[in-house]
């Protein structure tokens, strides 16, 4: 049946998770970041693009790799906070599609959100306990002293990270290691792809 690719892209972490699609098994997952160009004194746009030059080119090389790749599944653009960050997200899309054109056929697009979104898929949302619970730790933050390490915030990466611990005994902490919700997102856009109905 072959292989299905998840990827969570973003501009400082990239999550993908690799799926057979026969056994749904999941068989790997990891993420990848932009390496650092070695420009210095160069900034915006140059350095921007170069970074994600950098991350498309790794992409490349992870998809180029999977014998009986069928899916290239990927999480489809949310509206970003900030303009510049959602500028250079919205043109990373398009330089990995340039680089991998070969395989463009491939590629399906999913919402992350909304009615036919992932985690609304999955039953991903925040409970009245986990609202009440970041209520309290964002009052208690507030009062923190600077430099005290604040109370963490629970949002769509816990979940994610959740869901996907419970469904493939893994054990992502996004608290202890920010990359392992984007492996978790990624996972749980795979898991989603392959049990539709869940």
């Amino acid at each position: 049946m072959g292989k299905l690719l998840a990827l969570d892209l973003s501009t400082t972490a990239s999550g993908f998770a690799l799926f057979d699609i026969e056994t749904k098994a999941l068989i790997h997952h990891g993420f990848l970041r932009p390496q650092k160009c070695g420009m210095k004194g160069v900034g915006y746009p140059l350095i921007q693009l170069k970074k994600m030059q950098s991350l498309a080119e790794q992409i490349q090389k992870l998809i180029d790799s999977i014998p009986d790749l069928k899916v290239i599944a990927i999480e489809e653009i949310n509206r970003g906070v900030g303009r510049l960050s959602q500028k250079v997200l919205d043109g990373f899309h398009f330089i990995l599609m340039d680089r991998i054109e070969h395989k463009i056929s491939l590629v399906h697009y999913k919402d992350s959100d909304g009615r036919t979104g992932w985690r609304t898929e999955l039953g991903l949302h925040l409970t009245e306990t986990d609202k009440a619970l970041n209520k309290k730790r964002r009052a208690l933050n507030a009062k923190l002293s600077k430099g005290t390490k604040k109370l963490p915030i629970v949002n769509r990466k816990h979940l994610a990270c959740k869901f996907v611990n419970k469904h493939y005994l893994l054990a992502l902490d996004c608290d202890v290691r920010e990359t392992d919700g984007d492996e978790a997102d990624a996972i749980g856009l795979g898991h989603s792809c392959l049990h539709p109905s869940n």
